[in-house]
């Protein structure tokens, strides 16, 4: 019996189909071919021992093995898209020599998969002078995995590549992590919207703040008009924070009984601020609405720590917040309401009965497969990812090999959020 493939031809028999995407895997699928929600890391390595192509390889295929989502394909089977294993070990890397870590990572950005064979991951490694060390770029498809889930899959790589270069046995048959779909997802939305039907009070308190945080114009469309009739790309800005600075920072929101994610959400409005400077009459305050991508495993019952997986909400949180123009006199206790509100709403689960709520009452602007032909006004100023505590998940010092920098980039069509790491 012949299967349909994703490109519309038959499919190869014995293929192992793994189960149907769920709505936010075929959302960022869509969003694949439209050139949007590319994610790529770019890993920084020092090593005591050279750290030649050949080894690079070899700890490429070792983490295809050892990882199940990197394993992953596209397909159409019954009429929706399914996942399915690939067929063999297909790798796509390439080796840059004398490249600019920039330019490749525009490249990877702009990178277009072959989601019917795979692999839906990529990898390009800028060696550096004298081979002992370099960058390593990772492109993952979105489909296949969330931000969380990239950064344990750095981790793992970090860790088999300090294996080969110590010379240890490296088993392929010990899987690191367990690919799992969004079963336990769908049980806490519905556990959520049978809250909402015996609450009215919730249910329409919910409503109303969904509707405060969708229906406001990006202020930044006053000093910026939203590309209609060309193409959207995005560029990445880096901005590394050094180890001193980074520390200092930490601390000072520990001293304000503030989190990091919180903290930077502030940072991010008041350089909003800035740019709406540009206004000839400039309001005494502005309302920012910021998606909030939440890591769903916090609300996931038992261990999660083997979880990789596309686990953020089929619909981000989005919150608003009135900042006032003179808000750097008052920049922590801005920053202490905002923590307060985001944490008594994670505490709430708010973000899964914003969920269960769009999810009952679903029009037009909420199918997601129609979104990237939209020509509306975009519904929030910008998306930051709120993936918890990853300290203890980052990849760092080895026997022998380091990694001394992770950075983090996805693209969002004409705006990208980075990230960066120092160690």
């Amino acid at each position: 019996m012949q299967e349909e493939s994703s490109d519309g031809g038959a499919a190869t028999k014995g293929q192992k189909w793994l189960r149907p995407a769920t709505d936010k895997e075929e959302y960022f699928e869509i969003g694949h071919r439209n050139n949007y929600g590319q994610t790529f890391f770019g890993i920084e390595l020092t090593s005591s021992r050279p750290l030649g192509e050949d080894l690079v390889k070899r700890a490429l295929v070792h983490l295809y093995w050892k990882v199940p989502v990197l394993r992953l394909c596209l397909g159409r089977r019954d009429g929706r898209l399914w996942l399915r294993e690939m067929d063999s070990c297909i790798l796509d890397f390439k080796v840059v020599k004398d490249g600019v870590e920039e330019d490749e990572q525009q490249k990877l950005i702009e990178h277009i998969f072959n989601t019917a064979e795979g692999p839906m991951w990529c990898a390009r490694f800028l060696p550096a002078a004298g081979g002992q060390g370099g960058v390593l770029l990772l492109g993952v498809h979105h489909t296949a995995t969330d931000g969380l889930s990239n950064i344990k899959i750095c981790h793992f790589l970090h860790t088999i590549l300090d294996d080969l270069t110590a010379e240890r046995r490296v088993d392929d048959a010990e899987q690191l992590a367990d690919h799992v779909g969004d079963e336990e997802a769908r049980l806490l939305y519905e556990r959520e919207r049978q809250r909402l039907l015996h609450d009215p009070d919730l249910y329409r308190r919910r409503k109303e703040e969904l509707m405060a945080a969708t229906k406001v114009p990006p202020p930044i469309l006053s000093v910026l008009s939203f590309p209609r009739n060309e193409v959207a790309t995005t560029r990445s800005v880096k901005l590394v924070l050094d180890e001193p600075a980074t520390q200092a920072f930490r601390q000072i929101c520990q001293a304000e009984g503030v989190s990091l994610h919180c903290a930077l959400t502030g940072v991010v409005n008041v350089a909003m601020l800035g740019i709406l400077e540009a206004l000839p009459n400039t309001p005494p305050e502005h309302n920012f609405v910021c998606s909030h991508d939440i890591n769903l495993r916090r609300y996931y019952e038992g261990d999660t720590s083997r979880i990789l997986g596309v686990h953020i909400a089929t619909f981000s949180y989005k919150m608003s917040l009135v900042t006032p123009k003179d808000v750097m006199h008052k920049f922590w206790p801005y920053v202490l309401e905002l923590h307060g509100r985001l944490r008594e709403d994670l505490k709430d689960r708010a973000p899964l009965q914003a969920v269960a709520l769009r999810l009952m009452e679903r029009s037009k602007d909420d199918n997601f497969k129609e979104c990237f032909s939209s020509t509306a006004d975009p519904e929030y100023c910008y998306a930051i990812s709120n993936v918890g505590d990853v300290t203890s998940t980052l990849p760092g010092n080895g026997d022998f090999v380091q990694v001394t920098n992770l950075t983090w980039c996805a693209s969002l069509r004409s705006r990208s959020h980075e990230a960066s790491a120092s160690r």
